[in-house]
């Protein structure tokens, strides 16, 4: 997608986040070289997010632009997942549930968050069976 994109477009990002950069002074023609890099790249070996992006670039050769992306990949698009976790948290510690330890309760809101990950009942429970204590660490 950087092939399409001109250094107006990243002009905005540049100007606001220009303390955090180790060079501010040669984006530009960094980001000229970064777009030439990547219009050479068949456009399936091109990344498509900022994550791919992050680990496919050379902070030797880009270290304004790895910084950058660095900033977009860990900068949520949106609070909805904020609000879920503080929504899940609602759910899962109740009145009766408030002297649970930290772990069982990251534990379970783990759970709850990922829902979709299946999990092997009979595995569970001979692992517990198993254990002295009886105490099982849930881990994602």
């Amino acid at each position: 997608m950087v092939e399409q994109k001109s250094f107006d477009d990243l002009r905005s990002s540049v100007n606001f986040y220009e303390a955090y950069l180790p060079s501010p002074n040669t984006i530009k023609e960094e980001f000229q070289l970064y777009k030439r890099k990547w219009i050479n790249e068949p456009p399936d070996h091109r990344p498509n997010n900022a994550i791919d992006a992050y680990v496919s670039c050379n902070g030797t050769f880009f270290p304004n632009i790895k910084v950058l992306l660095q900033i977009y990949a860990t900068l949520p698009v949106t609070t909805a997942t904020g609000e879920r976790s503080f929504s899940t948290l609602k759910l899962l510690k109740t009145y009766l549930r408030s002297t649970m330890s930290e772990s069982r309760l990251n534990g379970l809101a783990m759970m709850y968050t990922h829902a979709m990950i299946n999990i092997d009942i009979e595995q569970v429970i001979d692992k517990f069976s198993k254990r002295k204590n009886r105490k099982l660490e849930f881990l994602l």
